[in-house]
């Protein structure tokens, strides 16, 4: 009998991976592109003019009020220029998305999806979006199985602990968590006001206000969003209160200065005076109490933005005055992790050394158990939930 690869996938709007169990890395990374934009998807998510409950009227209101602003209309220009350097997954089709999987096994594993078990991250696809992809690798691709595993499970185990408040900052949404023994207890998810995607372009257009000549022709180049993400990994976090004066001056690129505060001030903007502190804790005000003073212990922290000087030790802070009855500051801590692709690579792999592979399989659809269970949509819920 002809054995199978255990493959490890990971979707997200940016990028691609794939590698095998046991990789700290994935073997294969690709950044991806979108060939298209639907008209809901093509505006800044801060501007809010994305949101479906208003009417035309309102719409044609709030976006008259865009152009009538010079550095909103450009940021909106960019916006719509840089719009292909991601990917919204609800606006691709099937054939794309299998082109993108098929790519990812074949150019970047050199193997044949029909020798393929595939274990997938799911980074917050929606129910539809779990089902689609599951029978594109299935039905159209041929894999011989498909799991997928929570990427905030797989962020409480890459810290070795069966319990964690998870706290995602992703590019396009802000993700909160409670994992206790390796089971979701509740997640709040907010899509616009705290995304890395909306961060990118509030940097954007609080640099377009500086109306800097050399600045603002550097900001038309191509290279404009790579230049943005490298000035956004510059940010740091001061501790709350602690406000030094900082007349200096920082290079953003060759001769064009901006003024140093900025590298602070930007991310406490968005982010802290208890923005996305107030939105923890009332989550954990939620949860029982004793589960509360577990996932106080065991916050994890995840993103590019996350790994930015101060960032976790601000949450802290701010956290211990939300929670200032909890006497012990060490009662409120970040926890390292090492990843979700590593975590769940790492784990995947341990299950497979031990023969422990039926914990992977509870898991694991194959071509005939989603033939068999998809006839109705209660089917799909059990199977993916």
């Amino acid at each position: 009998m002809k054995s199978s690869s255990n493959v490890l996938l990971g979707l997200d709007d940016k990028f691609v991976r794939a590698g095998f169990f046991g990789d700290v890395s994935p073997v294969y990374i690709e950044r991806l592109t979108a060939t298209r934009v639907a008209h809901h998807d093509s505006f800044p998510p801060h501007f809010e003019l994305n949101d479906h409950s208003v009417t035309g009227e309102q719409f044609e209101i709030l976006l008259n009020g865009v152009k009538e602003n010079k550095v909103l209309e450009k940021v909106l220009q960019y916006y719509q220029d840089d719009r292909n350097r991601w990917l919204a997954f609800n606006g691709i089709t099937d054939l794309e998305l299998k082109s993108i999987l098929s790519r990812a096994f074949k150019k970047g594993l050199c193997i044949s999806p029909n020798d393929i078990k595939a274990v997938v991250i799911d980074h917050g696809f929606s129910l539809n979006e779990k089902v689609r992809i599951t029978k594109i690798l299935l039905k159209g691709l041929g894999v011989k199985s498909v799991s997928w595993y929570r990427e905030p499970i797989l962020l409480a185990l890459s810290t070795t602990s069966r319990n964690a408040l998870s706290v995602q900052l992703k590019w396009n949404s802000f993700i909160i968590t409670s994992v206790f023994d390796l089971r979701e207890v509740q997640s709040d998810v907010v899509f616009n006001d705290f995304s890395g995607l909306s961060f990118h372009y509030f940097v954007l257009e609080k640099l377009l206000e500086m109306n800097d000549h050399n600045l603002n022709e550097l900001l038309t180049s191509e290279s404009r969003f790579d230049i943005i993400e490298k000035f956004i990994s510059t940010l740091y976090v001061r501790p709350e209160g602690e406000n030094t004066t900082d007349t200096g001056l920082f290079t953003l690129i060759d001769s064009v200065l901006v003024p140093n505060r900025l590298r602070c001030e930007m991310i406490e903007n968005m982010y802290f005076g208890y923005k996305i502190t107030r939105l923890i804790s009332d989550h954990l005000r939620r949860l029982p109490i004793d589960l509360r003073s577990v996932m106080l212990k065991n916050i994890v922290l995840s993103g590019e933005l996350s790994f930015l000087p101060g960032f976790k030790a601000r949450v802290l802070q701010e956290l211990r005055v939300l929670f200032e009855d909890t006497k012990n500051p060490d009662d409120i801590k970040c926890v390292n992790s090492v990843g979700s692709w590593i975590g769940c690579s790492l784990y995947c792999n341990l299950l497979t050394k031990l023969q422990l592979t039926e914990c992977i399989s509870e898991n694991e659809l194959t071509d005939s158990t989603l033939r068999e269970t998809m006839q109705t949509r209660t089917a799909d819920i059990a199977l993916f939930s």
